[in-house]
């Protein structure tokens, strides 16, 4: 019995190998490469030095890479491991998208007559709403839009 066991256990393995799911490394390679960085390795609390863009732009190519193997996933696991994909993803951009709304800060710059930014004119702080003031004023504001001047011939 155990000589029989032993000459079919072979043939018998490869059998189940083929059934077991892929692993991700398989359909996406290098994917644990993609959080080896300091990014997904320490806390946001520990991150002295505060290097935002650099954490963000490590998140997004993470996520952009994810998404680029996210057809080859769904063609070749399981539907579970799909599901898992999908979360890891949702929440890897969830993640990105603090980052960039809550610690990388956007410079506004005041527009000039011609309606061109103006980099030499920062905007400053705009002041406090008055109550019951529902709009704001000046250049610097992104929903104020100058009208274009036709070009003189």
């Amino acid at each position: 019995m155990r000589r029989r066991f032993d000459a079919s256990w072979p043939a018998l393995q490869r059998e189940i190998r083929k059934a077991a799911a892929l692993r991700i490394d398989d359909v996406c390679p290098g994917f644990q490469t993609l959080f080896s960085s300091r990014t997904f390795q320490e806390p946001l609390e520990e991150g002295t030095d505060q290097a935002w863009i650099s954490r963000y732009d490590d998140k997004r190519g993470a996520s952009m890479a994810i998404r680029r193997h996210l057809p080859a996933v769904e063609k070749c696991c399981e539907p579970w491991q799909l599901w898992l994909y999908q979360k890891l993803l949702s929440q890897l951009d969830g993640y990105t998208l603090d980052i960039r709304e809550n610690l990388i800060e956007e410079r506004r710059f005041e527009l000039s007559d011609e309606v061109k930014v103006d980099f030499t004119r920062p905007c400053t702080p705009a002041a406090p709403r008055q109550v019951g003031s529902t709009t704001r004023s000046g250049s610097c504001n992104p929903k104020v839009r100058r009208s274009i001047k036709p070009r003189s011939a």
